[in-house]
């Protein structure tokens, strides 16, 4: 389901925030597989902010490409917030 909704709607290369279970990140969209997606630039996310808010209120970088599978996901996002600071 998820594979079919992010490229439909056009997700793939912005940055967006994927909710998950006990997780949440943020990342560029960088590819979408059958069974999973990758972030390149992810960072995770501890308290989120609101959508409409300027930045995380608290997060961690990730320094590698995240790999997540697409049965995880709970909610896929682009946030005013989601490509803040990416670098």
């Amino acid at each position: 389901m998820w594979a079919e909704i992010l490229k439909e709607y056009g997700f793939t290369g912005k940055a967006v925030v994927i909710w998950c279970a006990r997780y949440t990140y943020r990342g560029i969209l960088e590819r979408v597989g059958d069974e999973c997606l990758v972030l390149k630039r992810p960072w995770m996310i501890e308290i989120a902010a609101m959508a409409h808010g300027d930045k995380a209120q608290a997060e961690d970088r990730l320094f590698s490409d995240l790999v997540i599978n697409l049965g995880a996901i709970e909610n896929v996002q682009i946030t005013k917030w989601a490509g803040t600071d990416l670098d």
